[in-house]
This record gives structure tokens, C-alpha cells and sequence, in this order.
């Protein structure tokens, strides 16, 4: 199965720049328009399952050596939403996948981006990712 696509359509419609596709272990399934490191991947998706999204707010939250502040973070929801500057990101967790979207200037509002991002989750999860 190809990733990239699904990562594509996170971006498409002018509702972001560019979208991550990580693995519930943090292995990194796709990206494109913004690049993750391992490290980063992996420190997102142990936050994101086990709950601990708290820490993103007082250490913030780091994608290709980016700090982002968190906005707001629900580990109920398995959600994070975070800026820096006019970039932004929004974190939804699937069934098996973790689901980033990125927004690079104001071009794109953060609830364009988390629209979209979320639209693919629920599309994902119908498939049981």
C-alpha cells in the first residue's frame, strides 16, 4: 500500500502543506511537504498512545527540528494542535496510524488543516487504520 497518497489528499484542496503518516510505534509510513526525524516520530507516538500529551505543553513539540507551542492537546482524543509562528500542526491519532498535518503560513487556517487532517482519519479509521 502506497502512503504517500493518503498523505497527498491531507494537502490537497489548499488545506495544508504538507502531512505525515507514522505508525502507532512511530515508524514513519510517509511524508510529504515536511520532514520528521526518527526521534521526533517516535517521542510523538509514545506521547500520542500512552496518553502523556501533557508534556507536549510544557516541552513542546518538535517536527524536523521545529519547536511548535501546543495549543491544545486531549489524550482522550488522542489530539495535538500546535504552532510556531504562522506554521502549525494537527496531531489526530487513527487506529493504527497517527495523522499529522502542517500548515506553513497564513494561507491556510488551523481549521482547515485540522478539517482535513481529521476528514482522513475518519475516512482511514472506516478501513480500520
Amino acid at each position: 500500500m502506497s502512503w504517500d497518497g493518503y498523505t497527498a489528499s491531507m494537502i490537497g484542496a489548499g488545506k495544508g502543506h504538507g502531512g505525515i503518516i507514522l505508525a502507532t510505534n512511530g515508524a514513519i509510513m510517509s511524508q510529504v511537504g515536511l520532514t520528521i526525524q526518527q526521534a521526533e516520530a517516535t517521542t510523538i507516538a509514545n506521547a500520542i498512545m500512552s496518553g502523556n500529551v501533557a508534556d507536549f505543553q510544557s516541552k513542546g513539540l518538535h517536527i524536523g527540528g521545529v519547536k511548535y507551542t501546543v495549543t491544545r492537546a486531549d489524550k482522550d482524543e488522542g489530539t495535538v494542535f500546535g504552532k510556531a509562528g504562522a506554521a502549525g500542526v494537527s496531531i489526530y491519532k487513527g487506529i493504527k496510524v497517527i495523522l499529522i498535518g502542517y500548515f506553513k503560513d497564513a494561507s491556510v487556517s488551523a481549521g482547515q488543516n485540522s478539517d482535513a487532517v481529521y476528514k482522513l482519519k475518519d475516512y482511514m479509521g472506516q478501513s480500520g487504520y
